[in-house]
């Protein structure tokens, strides 16, 4: 028994003689990291995280700088975030920008994101990520959002129903975003094609020029003619009341609840397999989902969480519920994206 003891004592001295104490340190560390998720106390990689997301993340009153600061102090890790513009364009900046990370690509740009390059799994980096709603094997649904046009109580009767939008009391009312520029605005362009059939959504679209107060590049316009009361609906997300309750303590503001099923917009974060500084993306997108890093995301998005216990107790909680639209041939129309965006064009909404 000691005879055997002393080759066990032999053989581990010459194992960490083998290794220099610097390899054996970064076992250490990435050991760690795979095993609970984040190491427990900061470590510096001496390398920056480039981060690429749209406006409203990376802008001030968005969660970005908060979010990058927590994980900064947790970690150690320097991030640069990179302002992409509306989410549309994401994809098209990532050819330009070295990028480690992309926040804010939509379940829309999935197809394209896939054709413009390789990406790394993250299913087996998160745990439960099978159980999320709209989980992708690449990329991680980090907050989503139904779809519908928000009001304002008292201003306008609100529409119970697409076809409600072609009624005369809705002239020069509407504010929706352009789909070749604005994700929210793919939502409803794709929507109408896809629940009307083509010809007759384009028919539908002639149709609702009368209603339409403008239709703008990004989301952020669109919504500003509404909330400056240039426009009395706006296709936003069924969570963006909320912003009024809480900030402004106005409860005015209301979702149109329509009797047919709505669309929802998911966002999702995915590392390219170009990425440089890969360890720290992985363990930003574990960040993301943990519950005070959700909270954030659904006080400073205004979308719901991915954890659903994150709304409890919350306004989030007292929103009423809106059936889902299930694309008939989402497949189809993303194949389709460069010809129907040149239909829309053709419409000169």
């Amino acid at each position: 028994m000691a005879d055997k003891k002393r080759r066990f004592n032999y053989r581990k001295r010459l194992l960490y003689q083998a290794l220099p104490l610097g390899i054996t340190f970064i076992v250490f560390t990435f050991g760690l990291y795979y095993i609970v998720g984040r190491p427990s106390k900061p470590v510096s990689t001496g390398e920056v995280l480039q981060l690429l997301s749209y406006s409203s993340f990376v802008n001030s009153w968005g969660p970005g700088e908060e979010i990058v600061k927590r994980f900064k102090a947790e970690t150690g890790v320097q991030v640069n975030l990179v302002d992409g513009g509306d989410g549309a364009l994401l994809l098209e900046k990532m050819k330009l920008i070295p990028t480690d990370l992309v926040i804010g690509l939509d379940q829309f740009s999935l197809v394209q994101a896939r054709q413009v390059g390789k990406w790394r799994s993250l299913s087996e980096q998160i745990p439960e990520y099978n159980k999320m709603p709209f989980h992708e094997p690449e990329f991680l649904p980090f907050d989503w959002g139904p779809m519908t046009f928000i009001y304002r109580e008292g201003e306008v009767l609100p529409p119970e129903g697409i076809e409600d939008l072609l009624n005369e009391r809705y002239a020069g009312s509407l504010s929706l975003e352009d789909p070749r520029t604005s994700t929210p605005g793919l939502q409803f362009y794709f929507w109408v094609i896809d629940r009307f059939g083509e010809t007759e959504g384009l028919e539908f679209l002639k149709k609702l020029k009368p209603s339409l107060r403008a239709v703008s590049s990004s989301w952020s316009s669109a919504y500003g003619l509404f909330t400056k009361g240039e426009a009395k609906l706006a296709w936003s997300y069924l969570t963006s009341p909320v912003y009024h309750w809480v900030e402004e303590k106005n409860s005015s503001y209301k979702p149109s609840i329509f009797k047919s099923p709505m669309p929802v917009q998911v966002e999702y974060a995915g590392i390219p397999d170009s990425c440089q500084n890969c360890g720290a993306a992985r363990l930003f997108v574990q960040f993301l989902v943990r519950p005070d890093i959700q909270k954030i995301l659904m006080e400073k998005n205004y979308m719901f969480p991915v954890v659903d216990s994150v709304t409890n107790g919350t306004p989030f909680s007292d929103l009423p519920k809106i059936e889902v639209y299930q694309f008939r041939d989402l497949q189809g129309l993303l194949e389709r994206k460069d010809e129907l965006l040149e239909k829309w064009q053709e419409l000169g909404l």
